[in-house]
């Protein structure tokens, strides 16, 4: 049977993964302006390298760069979201950590010699 601290540590292990992997592939955002309007839309998840209106902005290739430029007005993460996902995942991993601190050790079976 696993002991409380090795458990405590799984448990911190695979939140520092999760966490690992939420900086890794954070939700991103594309700002784009719209008739003088500027326009936020979520890109979902991505590479933290990637750049989400890439693909956008291939598609308007034919038209002028400044154009273009004008349109997209930029490409971010989404930080309040980012934040928020943290936040939870370390309180559910601290949770999960205390509640395995309080509760009771399981007795220890000691075999009996057999005669």
């Amino acid at each position: 049977m696993l002991g409380k601290k090795d458990l405590s540590a799984k448990i911190m292990m695979a939140a520092g993964a999760v966490l690992l992997l939420m900086v890794l592939f954070p939700p991103k955002v594309i700002s784009k302006n719209f008739l003088g309007q500027r326009i936020t839309e979520s890109a979902g998840y991505q590479f933290i390298l990637s750049d989400p209106a890439g693909t956008q902005k291939s598609v308007a290739a034919g038209m002028p760069q400044e154009i273009v430029n004008e349109m997209f007005a930029g490409t971010g993460v989404a930080y309040g979201k980012l934040f928020l996902q943290l936040i939870v995942v370390i309180g559910i991993a601290g949770a999960a950590v205390k509640f395995m601190a309080k509760q009771p050790a399981a007795p220890m079976e000691v075999a009996s010699p057999t005669v």
